[in-house]
């Protein structure tokens, strides 16, 4: 049930996908004589979907024309066991979404009648060849009751019957890039049968008597009566702190609590270390190894808010929603998930949550979340959709719900479970008054199975929800769109009280114009968008305007109208105004002023090329709102925030629990691009915590930096801030644009130079005149910082981070402003033994 023990032999296997129609075979037999035109024989791969295969096979634009739930498919997999091998056998499934039957060697075995049930069965297997063969059927093939009808419609899915079906509802809600979910999604497993299985692990840490904290190991195993079993621990440096020997009892199960005098704690990336324990159990058959983190979760929700703390530190829970890798397999490689992963804690993000709009994850996210320190929210699958209150759905329901629960449950990452998404707000917007959306599920099952199995783990009804109404903003938990798709001013992210977001800002946000000319034929400089762009923008189901047009209102309002710009041009400006929003909102939220507690933004990842809601692209790399992410969100971070009439304040966050010393320097830059003589302040604080200055008080008097009071001509075009340590090192930046972000084009001297150092490859910029919203756009590398503003005659150096596959430490690529003429200017890979400089021409 949760770890394998040793040799898994589907890894290896080839696997097949055939399709025929519905009903056409029974069994494999009858499936093997189908004349050849009557199915489609494709190579296949598992983890895996009838779609990803069919995408494989024949492209995007083919998944785009099939219905999944139109075709009976089969998965084939041919594997060998060698001689000598031990002849018990166990077959492991997490997800088969349609409805499944699996043979082996032409013999049924079992059966699936929902996408999140676990499937296990053992038998013996002999020395040869073999075939796992699963036929799935389409959710269409099962008849559903009619009555009674549901209390409402989703807005999301808008086949009714889904309720009944338990399915990732991925594809059927229409977002491009996804398709029906049909398939071994989930992690499946062939390998030895094990001496023992883990039934129950987690952890939980308490109190002695001595008020001393004392870590506990809940573990409940089964096997053979009277196995023992020795269980070993050992502490993030590797040193072995506890061993014990468990020997199961008559009936073959034994339940123990192991107990560990004040553990290490596991924090989250950006308040401490996320210190993992290595717990080792071994039979002297079956070895398996898991590992633990000790920490404890809480939530204070006084005066309608919704606070995270761990290990009794309070967490501004900044993160993004999920997105799986591959929109069609929901599957990816354990290296594709370390480097997404990698790139959020990057950005600054410590939590991560999983939509009720999709499926659960595969084991190696979860491993990488506890690894990097990333907090989890989890939500159970279910979305928008009315929740039959039938008794068998809902016993199908729990033990669905609770194998996966016992699975998760020893993950330090898992901090919040919810109820699903959606599943409250949809009826509320249909105006049921509260007896009228009551459910069952989520009233009376979800908070058993999450007493039962995640006690150390905060329970939220929904997401939104945790109040009296879920569709509030002031109060629990929140979708927040007010900043977004209802184009509300920025300061609607304060007016609006938002108190926790576990989903907000959402915009179509264009990739890197090397991204974009990837996957779309060019058409430089011209009004239109390229072709298929309009499709794969980010869109609601339903509704007559897309996030494009939303990115679009607020480039209007940060930088007013141009005359009839190019195609490139709106979107350069896309990108620039996603930074400014999303950074500008998140720093807001983020001041110790706010009542707010966090916000995740939608979402990690593109599901399609284009303009998508991700903050980074369908390729993995980053786009400008990761980049607005990184600097509003990072560990230790310096903010411009606008205050109106009470000017501007300079924030320092500082979320780790190491002290910070340093000089502060902070400089106002004219419109005549004068850089006054920096105010420097010395900072000092013994660890976690925040600072905040006046702009008055830095520079000794009134300052109209952003030009509010409007006395005479506007003085000011910039101030920017920096953060150096004792050694001169730089520890943070930021720079504000004043009087607002819209600036005259002008020939601005932007240079770039390509060089490399012991630290890596890098850039250095320069420019002679004010150059606002600075992209980098590099062929094989992401810098570690793009979309910032330079001072005139200023100079900084942005390192850059190879790709992965990238194979040259050169730096190839563009650099451009916003506010400069040159559309874009080259830069061209560095020499071996020098740096190579280019102004680059206008393109």
């Amino acid at each position: 049930m949760f770890e394998p023990p040793s040799t898994e032999l589907l890894a290896g296997a080839r696997w097949t996908l055939i399709r025929c129609t519905p009903g056409a075979a029974q069994d494999p037999v009858e499936l093997e004589a189908l004349p050849a035109e009557q199915t489609v024989r494709l190579p296949a791969r598992a983890p895996g979907t009838a779609a990803a295969s069919w995408r494989d096979a024949f492209g995007m634009a083919a998944v785009q024309q099939l219905d999944p739930e139109a075709w009976d498919w089969w998965f084939l997999a041919d594997f060998e066991i060698e001689p000598g091998s031990k002849p018990d056998w166990r077959l492991h499934s997490e997800g088969i979404a349609g409805y499944a039957t699996i043979w082996l060697d032409n013999q049924p075995r079992a059966q699936s009648s929902g996408g999140f049930d676990e499937v296990r069965f053992d038998l013996p297997l002999a020395p040869g060849r073999h075939r796992l063969a699963i036929h799935i059927r389409p959710l269409s093939s099962v008849s559903v009751p009619r009555k009674p009808r549901p209390r409402w419609r989703s807005s999301l899915v808008f086949d009714t019957s889904l309720r009944w079906h338990r399915t990732p509802l991925m594809g059927h809600i229409p977002w491009f890039g996804t398709a029906k979910v049909l398939g071994p999604w989930a992690a499946i497993t062939l390998r030895p049968e094990p001496g023992f299985e883990l039934n129950t692990l987690r952890t939980e840490l308490g109190e002695s008597s001595a008020r001393n904290a004392v870590g506990r190991v809940i573990l409940g195993a089964s096997g053979k009566p009277s196995k023992r079993v020795t269980v070993k621990l050992h502490d993030p440096l590797g040193t072995m702190v506890l061993e014990e020997e468990l020997e199961l009892a008559n009936n073959g199960a034994v339940e123990t609590v192991l107990e560990l005098a004040d553990p290490r704690r596991w924090f989250p990336h950006s308040h401490g270390e996320p210190e993992l324990y290595q717990l080792l159990l071994d039979d002297g058959e079956t070895r398996q190894s898991f590992q633990l983190g000790f920490r404890e979760v809480r939530v204070d929700r006084i005066g309608g808010g919704f606070e995270l703390s761990v290990n009794d530190v309070p967490i501004f829970t900044r993160g993004v929603v999920w997105a799986p890798p591959d929109a069609l397999s929901l599957a990816a490689k354990d290296e594709d998930y370390r480097q997404i992963i990698d790139s959020l804690v990057r950005a600054g993000v410590n939590m991560i949550r999983i939509s009720g709009t999709g499926g659960y994850e595969h084991p190696k996210f979860y491993q990488e979340c506890d690894k990097r320190g990333i907090l989890l929210w989890q939500d159970c699958m279910l979305a928008t959709l009315d929740p039959p209150e039938d008794a068998d759905w809902l016993a199908r329901f729990g033990a669905e719900t609770a194998s996966w629960l016992r699975r998760l449950a020893r993950h330090p990452c898992l901090t919040v479970l919810s109820g699903g998404n959606e599943t409250e707000q949809q009826p509320t917007f249909w105006g049921l008054p509260p007896d009228r959306r009551r459910m069952t599920v989520i009233s009376e099952l979800i908070p058993a199975l999450a007493a039962e199995h995640l006690p150390g783990v905060v329970h939220v009804s929904s997401s939104p929800g945790d109040g009296d109404n879920p569709i509030e903003i002031r109060q629990g938990v929140s979708h927040y769109f007010g900043v977004g798709a209802y184009q509300l001013p920025l300061t609607d992210a304060r007016t609006s009280g938002v108190r926790f977001a576990s989903e907000a800002l959402a915009f179509a946000s264009p990739p890197e114009p090397s991204t974009v000319q990837r996957h779309f034929s060019p058409v430089p400089n011209v009004p239109q968008e390229p072709v298929g762009w309009t499709e794969a923008v980010a869109a609601d189901p339903g509704a007559n305007w897309t996030f494009e047009d939303v990115t679009a209102h607020y480039a209007a309002e940060f930088f007013g109208t141009e005359h009839e710009p190019s195609w490139d041009r709106r979107m350069d400006r896309h990108r620039a105004a996603l930074h400014h929003a999303v950074a500008q909102t998140m720093v807001e939220w983020r001041r110790p002023g706010s009542a707010c507690a966090g916000a995740l933004v939608l979402s990690a990842r593109d599901l399609a090329p284009g303009a998508g809601w991700g903050v980074t692209d369908v390729e993995g790399r980053p786009k400008s709102t990761w980049y607005a992410l990184k600097a509003a969100c990072a560990p230790t971070a310096l903010a411009f925030h606008p205050e109106d009439l009470n000017g501007v304040d300079l924030h320092l966050f500082h979320d780790r629990p190491e002290a910070l010393i340093g000089t502060l320097e902070v400089a106002a830059i004219s419109v005549s691009g004068r850089r006054w003589e920096p105010v420097r302040v010395p900072v000092q604080l013994a660890g976690r915590g925040s600072l905040r200055w006046t702009a008055d008080e830095l520079f000794g008097g009134f300052r109209d930096l952003d030009y509010i009071w409007k006395f005479g001509e506007r003085e000011y075009d910039a101030i920017e801030a920096v953060l150096l340590n004792p050694g001169g090192r730089e520890i943070a930046r930021t720079v504000r644009l004043l009087g607002g972000v819209r600036r005259e084009r002008v020939d601005t001297g932007l240079r770039a130079e390509a060089g490399q150092d012991n630290h890596g490859s890098y850039l250095d910029l320069s420019t002679d005149l004010l150059a606002s919203f600075v992209a980098i756009d590099l062929s094989d590398h992401d810098p570690e910082d793009n979309y910032f503003h330079l001072g005139p005659n200023n100079s900084r150096r942005i390192y850059c981070l190879p790709r992965p596959g990238s194979t040259t430490d050169s730096l190839a690529g563009t650099v451009r402003a916003l506010n400069d003429l040159s559309a874009t200017r080259q830069i061209h890979p560095a020499r071996p033994e020098q740096s190579i400089s280019s102004k680059g021409a206008s393109t």
